[in-house]
């Protein structure tokens, strides 16, 4: 329903190469100014006869992670050494950490700082710093279709399948013959993947859309789990990832359900690197599942 056209009201548009020239805060001014006014005056509504005012309040800025890395004065590339605008992880640390705990996480005085410096991949200031009421260290949002369907899935998947398909559990062929048989519901049928290719396996990496992936995933345990040895660690990696999935797009949740999450997913990535020690498992969209916990906790469910 979020998503539909009708459900959206456009606030601004403009060219991406124009924040090249153009300072991106002078670009958005207008919308912080509507924002502004929106929280301070608000609108006026009749009621059943009555005159009712709507203040409004911005509680998020929402978008994906080169946007929001974008708005919020960080570094646009994910490539570099301080990619994370939560904390201050980088190259050398990004396969040891499972858990927010162990990141040095980022706040207003350290953001300053590294205004003032130029420093731990921060460039500018954030377009939205001083809005009343709004602290990006505390109005968390994460990127999770792209983290998830266009990450995570896709890449651990990709490298499991090649793992079973090494040990003869079953061929590419049978994969593809059992996915192209299998009954999908009729919501699934819109999402369904169609095949895998041999240039997957090889590159260990499905080239699936998000919602292919997602329905791909859900089905996945039909499809070959009885052609799999019950304790297969590389299987229950995949069970780890069908679950956590779950629970990170459950509409709704118990209030303790982030206490479950950080779990689930410290477990997850450290069977991940345990094994898959070479080939440098952890992934920056790796390492943003290790914040998911905390923003479930301070937003809700992320869905």
């Amino acid at each position: 329903m979020d998503s539909k056209l009708e459900n959206i009201f456009l606030a601004s548009l403009f060219h991406t190469q124009d924040k090249d020239k153009i300072p991106l805060a002078n670009i958005l001014n207008p919308t912080k100014m509507e924002l502004m006014h929106l929280q301070d005056k608000g609108i006026s509504l009749k009621i059943q006869n009555s005159e009712v005012t709507v203040i409004f309040k911005l509680v998020l800025v929402i978008g994906d992670n080169l946007g929001l890395n974008s708005i919020h004065g960080f570094v646009e590339s994910f490539s570099g050494t301080q990619f994370c605008r939560f904390c201050l992880v980088d190259r050398t640390t990004l396969q040891t950490l499972f858990e927010e705990y162990q990141c040095n996480l980022r706040d207003d005085d350290l953001y300053t700082l590294d205004l003032m410096n130029n420093d731990h991949g921060v460039k500018r200031m954030c377009v939205f710093h001083n809005f009343p009421g709004y602290k990006f260290f505390k109005n968390k949002y994460v990127d999770f279709p792209h983290d998830i369907e266009e990450g995570v899935a896709n890449y651990d998947i990709g490298k499991s399948l090649a793992y079973f398909i090494s040990k003869n559990y079953f061929s590419l062929e049978t994969l593809n013959s059992r996915m192209s048989g299998f009954q999908y519901g009729r919501k699934e049928m819109r999402s369904k993947p169609l095949k895998i290719s041999g240039n997957d396996i090889k590159k260990k990496f499905l080239s699936f859309s998000a919602s292919e992936t997602m329905c791909f995933l859900r089905v996945l345990p039909l499809l070959i789990g009885d052609l799999i040895p019950e304790n297969e660690s590389h299987w229950q990696l995949i069970l780890k990832l069908r679950h956590l999935v779950e629970v990170i797009y459950s509409p709704v949740f118990h209030q303790k359900t982030f206490i479950y999450l950080k779990n689930i997913i410290s477990e997850y990535l450290r069977l991940l690197n345990e094994l898959f020690p070479n080939e440098n498992s952890s992934k920056p969209k790796h390492h943003n599942l290790v914040h998911y916990p905390e923003v479930l906790q301070l937003m809700g469910p992320l869905s």
